[in-house]
């Protein structure tokens, strides 16, 4: 069965269809990659605020057992170590901050690519109504070519059968045209 322009016009139609498939696919992966690095800079940032916080923590310690141990002799040194501490306070206190705000911009990251997953875009929806339509029209030429088959192969069965009658029918009239020709003589 010879291709006909319908078929042509059908395959160039697919294969710009799986095209635009392919360039979404790579936006898709593109804005994957692009949150994944947000995410990486963001928890490197968290882990070296986080070791930060360590070394102050044990610094603020020693001071504080050092402090202790000079307290009768530097009061005028544990007024100042006080000072520190408080200004350490503060300064972890905003890295923790910091710290929240980022791992919270981190999650609606990652939400809204969840999202933008998920979310079919409007060309995406009309290429989905396209190619449910061409399906369609497919399924419909499919049982319009399997009947025609199935009628074909049919009519193929009766030409075979009246070719073997046809055959018995000759054989049957030359033997009774024989015999006529011997009664008539």
């Amino acid at each position: 069965m010879m291709p006909t322009r319908f078929d042509d016009g059908v395959d160039k139609q697919v294969e710009d269809l799986r095209e635009r498939m392919r360039l979404l696919q790579q936006d898709r992966r593109a804005n994957i990659d692009l949150l994944e690095a947000n995410k990486q800079a963001n928890e490197n940032e968290i882990r070296s605020l986080k070791e930060d916080n360590k070394k102050l923590r044990i610094r603020l310690s020693n001071l504080q057992k050092s402090a202790v141990s000079d307290a009768d002799s530097h009061l005028s040194d544990v007024d100042s170590l006080k000072r520190l501490v408080r200004q350490k306070r503060n300064e972890f206190d905003t890295q923790k901050s910091s710290s929240k705000k980022l791992s919270s911009k981190l999650n609606k990251l990652k939400s809204e690519a969840v999202m933008e997953d998920n979310r079919p875009s409007p060309e995406d929806v009309e290429l989905s109504k396209q190619i449910r339509k061409l399906e369609n029209r497919l399924d419909k030429a499919m049982m319009q070519y399997n009947e025609a088959q199935g009628i074909s192969s049919t009519y193929e069965h009766i030409v075979k059968r009246l070719k073997a009658e046809r055959i018995e029918f000759d054989n049957q009239l030359t033997a009774l045209e024989r015999a006529l020709e011997s009664k008539n003589r």
